[in-house]
């Protein structure tokens, strides 16, 4: 009899100790559980950041797609007054016309400390001019 209880304690003991260990084990899948469910919160919000970033990105890339094209707009318009300054360079040229190409010489002529001022001149010879006037026609 005293080999029975001597056994029924060691099966008593394994038993406790079985129910110790299916605890651990199901303290462990628990916390196993709350990791994978913070996990998943974790690769949403992951997915979410890298979708608003993606959107930026594309918001961006659209801007400097619109800067682009002002600039090269830009550039055509400065070639366009280009070649509208070189066709006026080229008429005051031909013509010796001086005040046509005052604003192109301008710049050159300002670093010169050399600027002629040719406007009052010629306001006042327009001022030296007899005036004509005409009379109105009544109805």
């Amino acid at each position: 009899m005293q080999r029975q209880l001597s056994e029924i304690d060691l099966v008593a003991t394994a038993v406790t100790e079985m129910t110790a260990t299916a605890q651990d084990v199901a303290r462990n899948a628990s916390q196993a559980a709350s990791a994978a469910h913070n996990a998943d919160g974790s690769a949403s919000h992951g997915r979410e950041v890298v979708r608003a970033t993606s959107e930026t990105i594309q918001s961006l890339s659209q801007d400097i797609q619109r800067a682009v094209d002002s600039v090269q707009a830009l550039a055509r318009n400065s070639e366009n007054i280009t070649g509208i300054l070189d066709t006026i360079r080229g008429i005051a040229e031909q013509t010796n016309c001086w005040p046509l190409t005052l604003p192109l010489r301008r710049p050159v002529l300002a670093n010169k400390a050399a600027v002629l001022p040719w406007w009052p001149m010629k306001y006042a010879t327009w001022r030296r001019r007899p005036r004509v006037r005409l009379k109105r026609f009544s109805t």
